[in-house]
């Protein structure tokens, strides 16, 4: 099963399609666009990451990575990858029991954890918020 919602490599999601399957969460999900555009100066792609990911916006920054968001039935799912080093940054009232877990469960790789944290409501938007944050300085 795929992260979101769009797993049909044929098919690019649309923004229309998006705003759609996000329901309630699509204002959460412009803030976080608009956040992370406005302040890191980047701009998203779509890209497709394979059946096990699907269809996601994808936010670089110098050919690096910063984000990439899944969208999901009511929610959607942002992708941070950390270095231990870089989450120990994480101011502790931000490590809410979501965050704890995605980071216990993340699997661990040359360029750090690949954190996985759903988004249904502005506490989770604010902890990806920091999380990009760290991510990018």
């Amino acid at each position: 099963m795929a992260y979101g919602a769009f797993s049909d490599h044929a098919s690019r999601p649309n923004k229309g399609e998006v705003e759609v399957v996000l329901g309630e969460a699509a204002p959460l999900w412009t803030d976080l666009k608009a956040f992370v555009e406005s302040s890191l100066r980047v701009r998203s792609e779509w890209k497709f990451y394979g059946a096990n990911y699907g269809w996601a916006l994808a936010f670089k920054k110098s050919g690096r990575a910063v984000v990439s968001l899944y969208p999901g039935a009511g929610s959607f799912t942002a992708q941070v990858i950390l270095k231990d080093d870089r989450i120990a940054l994480m101011p502790e009232r931000l490590m809410i029991p979501e965050l704890r877990a995605a980071i216990e469960g993340a699997d661990t790789y040359a360029e750090g954890r690949w954190i996985f944290l759903a988004v249904s409501s502005t506490r989770e938007l604010e902890v990806v918020k920091k999380l990009i944050e760290i991510r990018a300085g």
